[in-house]
């Protein structure tokens, strides 16, 4: 019903051109993997627009994924609450201090038509956003989102209509300093681990402010049978993650598998990934350290249960994914997860089926 009123209310303007923006808005609530899938876009953008400004807001958990991002000149953080506690007065208050701004162009990437209304407060002449069934309607340049493609796609679509060039093949960005990869390098020798011979398992995430998904985590009991066997075959295994989201998965494998040495703990985002990028492989649920590995070139064993991982899912022949195939347009459009079938999709993936896809992943040079 809001939307309808919203919807009526809402004068639909004609599509501005953009001509060389000199300021342009990205404004992206969203989780750590989220925004990751959102660099190339931004890179898209910085090629085409070299000596433009451009700010990226974006909510307080995953604005660290943009740290360092050399195509951002400013990252501004706002509260998640503001959205999701539906607070009225900070809507208001954060719309006027990007209208304060004075952009050319701003691109909104959320999909929810609450968003794209939000956009219309913040009084940016070009708005650019995607069109999930009629919810683009405050939006001055949509996008259509539906058929099945990648995230990374959708996204540099939005680039394309602010006139970006066409990117052939798309890459992830999240930065590492010197002191990150020192911390890892210190780490690795403090735990006598040779980085070809390590696997990482990151048995948790899929934990949000406002969401939390436990069925697109696989169980840790089925992760603590994987490790065994692989420390069987002469692997060492490091658990990363964070605490205290992450200590139930930890303790359940600590039991079972008291070998593994654990990287779980209050770690930086960066820290968690340079730990990721010298190990051999990780092998994880579909959250956000998945994207952060893929972007820092470490090679995916990945479980999807609910999700589709050909939207999803790292790319390129360095990563592989298993997945119980169902079909849910809900899930897929909307990201709602209480269909039928879906809660128990990501027990069907089995550990031997995860070990077929290691050792296959092993094979390639």
């Amino acid at each position: 019903m809001i939307k309808q009123i919203v919807r009526t209310i809402t004068i639909k303007q004609k599509p501005v051109p953009v001509v060389n923006p000199t300021k342009i808005c990205v404004f992206k609530m969203g989780a750590i993997g989220d925004i990751i899938l959102t660099t190339p876009m931004v890179h898209a953008l910085r090629q085409r627009y070299p000596k433009a400004r451009i700010d990226y807001w974006v909510g307080q958990w995953a604005s660290k994924a943009l740290k360092g991002n050399k195509d951002v000149s400013h990252v501004f953080v706002f509260d998640d609450a503001t959205f999701i506690n539906k607070r009225v007065d900070l809507v208001i208050a954060l719309a006027r201090q990007i209208a304060a701004q004075r952009y050319d162009a701003m691109l909104i990437l959320d999909k929810h038509w609450s968003l794209g209304t939000f956009g219309r407060l913040c009084n940016v002449p070009i708005r650019i956003g995607f069109d999930r069934e009629g919810e683009g309607f405050a939006h001055t340049i949509t996008v259509p989102f539906g058929p099945a493609k990648h995230e990374v796609d959708y996204y540099l679509q939005l680039a394309y209509k602010a006139g970006a060039k066409k990117v052939a093949q798309p890459k992830l960005e999240f930065e590492l300093s010197a002191e990150d990869k020192q911390f890892a390098r210190n780490f690795f020798s403090a735990h006598n681990l040779n980085p070809k011979k390590t696997i990482g398992i990151i048995p948790g995430g899929a934990k949000n402010p406002g969401q939390e998904l436990p069925i697109k985590r696989w169980p840790a009991e089925y992760y603590a049978i994987v490790a065994q066997a692989l420390e069987k075959e002469g692997w060492r295994i490091i658990l990363i993650g964070r605490s205290p989201g992450d200590d139930d998965a930890l303790q359940i494998m600590k039991e079972t598998v008291p070998n593994v040495v654990s990287a779980i703990s209050n770690l930086t985002l960066q820290q968690s990934g340079a730990l990721m990028q010298k190990c051999r492989m990780i092998i994880c649920n579909d959250s956000g350290p998945m994207h952060m590995a893929a972007s820092l070139g470490t090679p995916t064993v990945s479980i999807f249960g609910p999700t589709d991982p050909k939207r999803w899912a790292p790319r390129g022949k360095n990563h592989l994914w298993i997945w119980n195939r169902i079909e849910c347009t809900r899930a897929m459009m909307y990201g709602k997860y209480d269909s039928p079938g879906l809660r128990e999709n990501i027990l069907k993936v089995q550990p031997k089926h995860v070990l077929k896809a290691v050792h296959k992943l092993l094979k390639q040079k």
